[in-house]
C-alpha cells in the first residue's frame, strides 16, 4: 500500500473503526478480490489467542491494521468493497476516503512545488533541481537569448552571460550531486 493511502487510513482511523462495523460483508468482498486470505479473515473476526470473537470495533480496527500489508491494490480494493457494501455508512466512508485522498495528493503536490522552487543562481535566472539533473533539456537558454534580443544587448554580452549561465549550471549540478 502506498504511503498516501496509509496516511488517509490513519487520518480517518477513529471514524473508520467506529463506522465500519459490521465488517463481515467487507471481508467477503476483500476475500473475493484476493486482498485478504481466509487466515487473515479469521484473525480479523476472532481473537485467536483467546479463541473468542472480536466485537465490531475490534474487527474494524484489526481490518485497518491488516490492510497496509495487503499489497499495492489493497486501498483501491478497500474503497471498492466499501462502495459495494450494503450499508450506506460504508458507501459514505468510501466517498470520504476518496475526498481525503484527493486532498492528500493536492497537499503533496503543493509541498513538491515548494521543494522544487527555483534556486537562484545569482546570475539573474532561475535554475531548478529538475533542470540541473536533466542536462539533455536546456530549459532556460532560449528564454535568455530572447531576453537579450528584446532588450538590445550586444552579442559579446549575450555570449558572456550564456557562458556564465553554463558555468553556474555545472556548479549547481555538482553541488547537488555532492549532497550540498
Amino acid at each position: 500500500m502506498d504511503e498516501v493511502h496509509k496516511r488517509v487510513l490513519l487520518k480517518n482511523y477513529i471514524r473508520l473503526k467506529q463506522d465500519l462495523s459490521p465488517v463481515d460483508d467487507l471481508l467477503d468482498i476483500l476475500l473475493s478480490f484476493g486482498t485478504l486470505n481466509p487466515k487473515m479473515k479469521k484473525n480479523i473476526l476472532f481473537n485467536t489467542q483467546f479463541n473468542v470473537e472480536r466485537d465490531g470495533e475490534d474487527q474494524a480496527g484489526r481490518l485497518l491494521d491488516e490492510l497496509p500489508g495487503c499489497g499495492k491494490a489493497a486501498f483501491a480494493n478497500f474503497i471498492t468493497a466499501l462502495r459495494l457494501a450494503e450499508k450506506q455508512a460504508h458507501r459514505d466512508l468510501a466517498e470520504t476516503l476518496c475526498r481525503d485522498l484527493d486532498n492528500v495528493h493536492r497537499e503533496l503536490a503543493q509541498r513538491s512545488t515548494v521543494e522544487s522552487i527555483e534556486v537562484s543562481t545569482g546570475a539573474g535566472y532561475p535554475l531548478t533541481q529538475a533542470g540541473v539533473t536533466e542536462a539533455s533539456q536546456p530549459f532556460s537558454q532560449p528564454l535568455i537569448q530572447n531576453a537579450y534580443f528584446l532588450f538590445g544587448v550586444d552579442q559579446k554580452a549575450k555570449e558572456g552571460a550564456l557562458s556564465e549561465h553554463a558555468d553556474l549550471k555545472r556548479l549547481v549540478a555538482f553541488s547537488l550531486s555532492q549532497g550540498a
